[in-house]
């Protein structure tokens, strides 16, 4: 029987990839823009430098870094704050997953650089140097993913801030900690945490990474200070890699090992950041039926919305003639006319024809419903921003969507979630703003008011 969830997700990985050089101009904006969610797809593509030299400067490291204007904004405004901390050693034993190997008294030194924390993002940048032996059981040059796995973010009044913890270790940091959540409640409203790779200096073993958590439907609270408190680090690379040809049915291959310590991190959160004021703007007038504003607001690095679409319908599957290719190969296989390798094989090449790959990319523009950037365009199709979903301020200018996401809530309603992260912030955002989103083809405007407190 084919996995045909993770063929399809094979499938897609090789679209993306034989598609980049069409859309990378859209898509390196889209992850240069956004410090705080970096998409999968950039992950993927994102080729690591090393013997970076960081910048002593905040405003330049930000901008070297992120390219973001949201960012750098806040950095002109002194909204990102430089913590210089001494780097906390760390002994750790290192096991690696292939062979089970366990190395007692191996040294990793870290320490935060800077963060910025508003109502809607926690991000902050880190460094870890590690010892020499970590080179004869893994190699940092192609180190392409770092996860702290049971990362919490505890504040000065024993508040859980963030939280990557699956169920076991965050009960375990309850016990420990004496914290008084239940994980089902929490979860349900949880920040999400990323982390993603800024640099690498092969020389010193410093590896420089950003640690962010965005907010879901609550503010972030107004701390004071905060401890990054995680005792497991997860160093990945993979041997197959973005680019190289997937279609033999292969996998991307892991090596990692994992790092087990103690660390904990604190960082004092300056006043400018713990006495912010925060921004929401109500809905004026009326718009369309099928979608309902849950919220919008602004912060000094994000400004986020979120409507419900009431009527969402997705489009039906057999109209993707790579589904029903999927389909006729997943029947061969059950009939054990082909194996389950030569099925792969042969979904991987039928969606790389062009004609294919054209019908699939104008059914995902169906099953996207908001038009929210030129991914799924026609080759040939004109790129506007009256094209896509953007908001328009009182002065006229045009900001796009950063990042955005569209989620079932409850399919038999069909009832779905919407959330958007434009391009603007509390620092150039209006008073009055009008949010133009691209609904099955049709612009659909709805008028902001910034609330007065």
């Amino acid at each position: 029987m084919i996995n045909k969830e993770k063929i399809l997700e094979n499938v897609k990985l090789k679209i993306s990839i034989s598609n980049f050089g069409e859309e990378e101009n859209i898509e390196m904006k889209k992850s240069s823009k956004n410090i705080f969610k970096i998409a999968t797809v950039a992950c993927c593509l994102l080729i690591l430098t090393t013997g970076i030299t960081f910048a002593k400067d905040i405003e330049k490291f930000i901008k070297y870094y992120f390219g973001d204007d949201k960012i750098t904004k806040a950095a002109e405004q002194g909204y990102v704050e430089d913590v210089n901390m001494d780097n906390i050693d760390t002994d750790i034993t290192l096991t690696k997953d292939e062979t089970e190997i366990v190395i007692e008294d191996i040294n990793v030194s870290g320490k935060i650089d800077e963060f910025l924390m508003d109502d809607i993002n926690l991000s902050t940048n880190c460094s870890f140097t590690f010892d020499e032996k970590i080179k004869e059981y893994f190699d940092l040059d192609n180190l392409q993913r770092i996860y702290f796995t049971d990362l919490i973010i505890l504040d000065e009044e024993n508040r859980i801030v963030a939280t990557n913890c699956l169920k076991p270790d965050f009960d375990n940091k309850c016990i420990e900690y004496n914290l008084d959540y239940d994980f089902n409640e929490f979860s349900s409203n949880m920040p999400l945490v990323n982390t993603s790779i800024i640099s690498i200096d092969k020389d010193t073993n410093l590896v420089n990474c950003n640690i962010n958590c965005n907010s879901s439907d609550e503010f972030l609270p107004k701390s004071k200070e905060l401890t990054f408190i995680f005792t497991k680090m997860r160093l990945e690379k993979h041997e197959e890699y973005a680019g190289q040809d997937i279609s033999n049915g292969e996998y991307l291959k892991c090596d990692s090992v994992n790092l087990i310590g103690d660390w904990k991190l604190n960082v004092k959160v300056p006043e400018k950041m713990y006495n912010r004021e925060k921004s929401e703007y109500r809905v004026v007038g009326e718009s369309h039926p099928d979608i309902k504003v849950s919220y919008v607001r602004c912060s000094e690095s994000a400004f986020k919305f979120k409507a419900w679409l009431l009527n969402y319908k997705q489009p039906d599957m057999e109209s993707n003639p790579v589904y029903k290719e999927l389909e006729r190969l997943e029947e061969l296989v059950d009939k054990g006319e082909i194996t389950w390798e030569e099925g792969n094989k042969r979904i991987q090449e039928f969606s790389c024809i062009e004609e294919n790959k054209i019908a699939d990319r104008r059914w995902m523009r169906e099953k996207e419903v908001i038009t929210r950037d030129y991914m799924y365009f026609e080759e040939n199709e004109e790129r506007s921003i009256d094209k896509i979903t953007h908001i328009t301020d009182s002065n006229g200018k045009k900001y796009e969507i950063g990042n955005s996401s569209i989620s079932c809530v409850d399919i038999e309603q069909n009832l779905y979630e919407f959330t958007a992260d434009f391009e603007l912030t509390k620092y150039n955002a209006t008073d009055k703003l009008t949010v133009t989103l691209i609904y099955y083809g049709e612009p659909v405007n709805i008028e902001l008011e910034r609330i007065k407190e």
